[in-house]
């Protein structure tokens, strides 16, 4: 056979064998390629489920969601997860209800669990959802979610790749309207919260209470009218910013412009039992004998007052847990510049009774005069009624109007002011600005005549514990509410990969 032959053939069958390899390189590189294309479907899937869980559906984080048709043939089939489709609020210790802005009706979440992404010629589908934690604490999850490659562009079901991939979850605890971890025990503890203002009478002037008012004589703050009819509308706040009540922050309703008059919780109107802050006679005789009205204490200037270093007009206590407080007669406080009352209560209380028997007590100070050391329901400025006559054979029965008593709280200057002022027989008036108070309040009258007064009331445990002290049935349950969130990945694995 001639060489030209010979060689040619060579070059022939060389020519096949380097175009087979590359056919057969070509479609490794298309089947690579398309396994790769179904793990990012499979990761994309996994991250639009977790969105729309934290989102819409975030107490589903803490139930279980077992597919039941995982296999072959089940594959291309909508999953079937009892867990979730059937979950009811309030049931095996699950959520009581859902937060605002969430859906309430955890079933849609179904319609989720199998979608296309037809930019990436597939599908993602949930393969398994298991909570490993509790409803309190939160704890971890496993998500296995599918990913799958169809063949061609449109209208494929036959798949040319699959991916399962598996993350490990974190489930955070959280409140409706925080962030995770934030402030949690105001909304997993089951607490009570108290008015930030019960009053009679109220002239708002530049008020904004973070809490919930009540008035009975008058309309709360940002209504017009008298009741029974007053009108509500949105304050100032939400209609200058643009935003919703849920929006409105302290720093945003202090800010310069004319009163918002706004109330972050609840406002109400109308007749409600009207508790009696006590008078100093009501901590028996042993109170008076000690500290009778012509020895209740004026105080001028800087002073110190724990339950081991105070004047001879205050009396300290042990309850049945061992905790201190401290009592104060008070006739008088007259305060301005420099000069403070520095309360250290330690983990008890320190009590100022506005009561000077006969003598109309006063106080008299600014949002800096006064430092309370410990957390706001620690320290109360306490005024009830007016003795008639106080500790003579002449003793009348305590009143509490205007006319019989007619104590007053002022509070002008600026600063911030921690503590419970519980003045029902008194008129309270704050001139300062800007004042914050961080308590709540219970007076006879309310006025607020500077433009910037916030009255903050704490949340959590603060409620409860001054509802129990005083004896108070104002308190009712507090309607804030958790949930859970995800909030971060801790584990990422390719547990399945198949090809056609």
């Amino acid at each position: 056979m001639p060489l030209v032959i010979v060689t040619g053939m060579i070059l022939v069958v060389g020519a096949a064998i380097l175009s087979a390899q590359s056919f057969s390189g070509l479609i490794r590189s298309t089947r690579q390629k398309q396994s790769d294309e179904a793990v990012e479907i499979a990761e994309t899937g996994a991250s639009l489920l977790i969105n729309e869980l934290n989102n819409s559906f975030p107490y589903l984080l803490t139930v279980n969601c077992q597919v039941e048709n995982n296999s072959t043939s089940g594959q291309l089939e909508t999953p079937i997860c009892a867990g979730w489709e059937n979950f009811q609020f309030g049931q095996q210790g699950a959520s009581e209800s859902a937060c605002p802005a969430r859906s309430v009706d955890p079933s849609q979440v179904m319609d989720l669990l199998y979608k296309p992404l037809q930019s990436q010629h597939g599908s993602y589908r949930l393969r398994n959802y298991e909570f490993l934690g509790d409803q309190t604490q939160g704890g971890k999850a496993i998500i296995q979610v599918q990913g799958q490659r169809f063949k061609g562009i449109e209208n494929s079901s036959d798949l040319a790749a699959s991916a399962i991939i598996e993350q490990e979850i974190t489930i955070a605890p959280k409140c409706c309207d925080k962030p995770p971890f934030v402030d949690l025990e105001r909304c997993t503890g089951g607490f009570e919260k108290i008015p930030g203002l019960l009053t009679k009478n109220i002239t708002p002037g530049g008020l904004d209470v973070f809490g919930d008012v009540h008035t009975i004589n008058s309309c709360p703050p940002g209504m017009t009218g008298s009741p029974p009819n007053c009108n509500n509308s949105s304050s100032l706040c939400e209609n200058k910013l643009g935003l919703t009540k849920d929006e409105i922050t302290p720093e945003l309703a202090g800010q310069t412009w004319p009163p918002c008059n706004f109330v972050s919780g609840e406002s109400t109107y109308g007749y409600k039992d009207f508790p009696i802050a006590p008078t100093w006679a009501e901590g028996g005789d042993d109170w008076v004998e000690r500290v009778p009205a012509n020895k209740a204490g004026s105080i001028t200037g800087g002073i110190v007052i724990s339950h081991n270093n105070k004047p001879d007009y205050c009396i300290t206590s042990t309850g049945k847990d061992n905790t201190k407080t401290t009592h104060c007669r008070i006739k008088s406080i007259t305060m301005s510049g420099a000069d403070s009352i520095r309360l250290d209560p330690g983990n008890g209380h320190i009590n100022f009774y506005l009561d000077g028997g006969q003598s109309i007590a006063t106080a008299s100070f600014s949002g800096r005069n006064i430092i309370n050391t410990g957390r706001p329901e620690q320290f109360s400025i306490i005024a009830g009624p007016q003795m008639q006559y106080a500790e003579t054979v002449h003793q009348q029965p305590p009143k509490c109007s205007s006319q019989w008593s007619p104590k007053q709280i002022s509070i002008s200057g600026e600063g911030v002011v921690n503590a419970f002022i519980f003045a029902s027989c008194a008129d309270v008036v704050i001139s300062g600005n800007p004042v914050t108070f961080n308590g709540n309040i219970i007076s006879r009258n309310f006025t607020a005549t500077a433009n910037d007064v916030q009255i903050k009331t704490p949340e959590g445990t603060y409620g409860s514990n001054i509802c129990k002290l005083f004896n108070l049935d104002i308190c009712t349950q507090s309607d804030s509410r958790g949930e859970f969130a995800a909030v971060g990945i801790n584990r990422w694995s390719l547990i399945q990969m198949e090809q056609e």
